[in-house]
């Protein structure tokens, strides 16, 4: 949750320096300190106020310019987001890549992934050397409990069975 930390540390400092208070570096650090820590505890919070108020009082500055981040969060909002998925993103690929050799081998020794990759690979090579067909019986989808197979089918039964079964040429299919 970087962008939430940068958010708030920015909005104390901003804060500060609009009713001309000059933070020293021991302050500053404090804030980017507990900056970190309520973005990690209350990252859910909407707007990020609440945890921004918390730093205001603990360095002891008025909470009474708040009104002004108010009215322009809902467009900072969309940058602290974009900044979170972005540093999330890095993060999970830091660990994948410092960690991949350790997770092959993990998924080498757990048997279930071992015998799902198997399945996977043999999936694969069925659905490569097979065309699709539509040579079903007409009496396969049936439920015996419901119909005897060996009855002949209605008229009806039929006709839906040939739309159901009818050969469409993939090059008239269009997606939408």
């Amino acid at each position: 949750m970087d962008g939430n930390a940068l958010y708030e540390a920015i909005a104390v400092v901003f804060i500060a320096q609009l009713n001309n208070i000059t933070l020293s570096m021991a302050e500053v650090i404090t804030v980017s300190l507990i900056a970190t820590i309520a973005s990690l505890g209350l990252n859910s919070v909407p707007a990020g106020l609440v945890s921004i108020l918390v730093i205001l009082s603990t360095v002891g500055l008025p909470a009474n310019d708040v009104s002004l981040i108010i009215t322009v969060d809902w467009l900072l909002d969309r940058v602290r987001t974009a900044v979170n998925v972005l540093g999330d993103a890095y993060a999970t690929d830091a660990v994948a890549h410092f960690l991949q050799k350790r997770l092959e081998d993990s998924d080498k020794e757990n048997p279930f992934h071992e015998e799902l990759h198997q399945e996977v690979v043999m999936l694969q090579s069925a659905a490569g050397s097979r065309r699709p067909s539509v040579s079903a019986s007409y009496h396969s989808s049936f439920n015996p409990s419901i119909r005897d197979p060996s009855d002949p089918l209605t008229w009806r039964e039929e006709a839906l069975l040939d739309k159901l079964y009818a050969d469409v040429p993939l090059n008239k299919v269009e997606t939408v």
